[in-house]
């Protein structure tokens, strides 16, 4: 959804939504930033099933995300820039192309979300957006293309593809009936391998890419990753990420290479393909999926806030659930063993205060000038 504030308003787009305001603000940025954090408060207090808004107002482009639990959506909300519109439109585009792309993105994220890359919160982390374009630029890169340059749909497009924001050029063709197919044949898990093994050789401290020209181009800033934005060209989309998450990205994609090298195909008694790519493990007497709830994570936060000299052991245990009636034991166990532990540090503390007190009564009481 995009809020659109100013005077250069096009009256022939009527799918917009349009409104006049007052200018409160000499600064047009400020202002932008002010409305989004009401509007944030509108989304959080009076929309039904928006949850989980988080207003990022600081950002390059500020937006408010939320996600909509009615139709489990997750939202982004900006105001006057259309760029992410028109990017939401080429990254659909290129979904359109090919019948193994969406699937293919949707494990690189799975994994990603499995190997614990990705952070709902914003910070150092790869983000979603920089994943899916790397998967584009890697489907642009094999011997027989999957996917086309944007350079190729900048050059055919026609009059009425031309779309301008913010002085951005956001032209490209959006009738696929115009584009002709690839001849690339290459199965779903042959693909998803040579993403692994395509990344895990990359040259992350020299090179980047730029899915323009469909190549690697060398860095235009100092950023452990680099990622051209298809758009607005001088812009890398990864400048967030650090070198320490680089390394470990880097790590994980040679471990998940790895994993799909060694793994045995179709065994019944032990887990393959995605189940052993995602870690998943299987109960051969009962025929289902084990899952592990780690209660570690969920209590981590709380000990370390409450009590931190307190070994961290306590909260280091995992449970292997089945059903949720073991899940929520496991989960009231280790919150039985948090409270005894938070209760035996209360006591010690006052005992402690309690000593310190007597004591510093006795010292006064010896140096007191007094006589009976």
């Amino acid at each position: 959804m995009v809020m659109t504030f100013g005077e250069n308003q096009n009256k022939a787009d009527t799918s917009r939504l349009f409104f006049h305001t007052k200018r409160s603000l000499a600064n047009g940025r400020a202002q932008m930033q002010r409305y989004l954090e009401i509007f944030g408060d509108v989304v959080s207090n009076f929309f039904p099933g928006c949850c989980n808004v988080q207003r990022i107002i600081h950002a390059r482009v500020p937006i408010i995300k939320f996600q909509q639990e009615l139709v489990n959506v997750e939202c982004d909300l900006s105001m006057r820039s259309l760029s992410g519109v028109y990017m939401s439109e080429l990254l659909y585009l290129y979904s359109e192309m090919d019948v193994r792309v969406r699937p293919l993105v949707f494990t690189v994220l799975k994994w990603a979300k499995r190997s614990c890359l990705t952070n709902e919160i914003p910070g150092k982390w790869i983000t979603n957006f920089s994943l899916i374009l790397m998967v584009v630029f890697f489907l642009q890169n094999r011997p027989e293309p999957v996917l086309p340059s944007m350079g190729t749909l900048q050059t055919l497009a026609g009059p009425c593809d031309a779309r301008f924001t913010d002085d951005i050029d956001c032209t490209f063709l959006r009738d696929l009936r115009r584009f002709p197919k690839m001849q690339n044949t290459e199965t779903l898990d042959e693909l998803l391998m040579e993403f692994f093994s395509f990344y895990a050789r990359f040259n992350f401290k020299t090179r980047g890419f730029s899915l323009v020209s469909g190549k690697q181009v060398n860095k235009m800033d100092s950023s452990p990753l680099y990622i051209q934005n298809p758009l607005e060209t001088s812009l890398n989309v990864s400048k967030n990420v650090s070198s320490d998450e680089v390394a470990r990205i880097c790590d994980q994609l040679k471990t998940a290479l790895w994993t799909m090298e060694t793994m045995s195909k179709r065994n019944s008694l032990k887990p393959w393909g995605l189940l052993k790519l995602f870690n998943v493990e299987f109960d051969v007497n009962s025929g289902q999926l084990k899952k592990t709830f780690s209660v570690s994570a969920y209590f981590e936060k709380k000990l370390q806030d409450s009590h931190q000299d307190i070994s961290e052991s306590a909260c280091l245990t995992s449970v292997n659930v089945m059903t949720n009636g073991q899940r929520q034991s496991g989960m009231s166990k280790a919150k039985d063993l948090v409270e005894r532990l938070e209760l035996e540090r209360l006591i010690g503390k006052k005992l402690n205060k309690s000593q310190q007190r007597n004591s510093k009564l006795r010292r006064t009481i010896k140096r007191a000038p007094w006589t009976i």
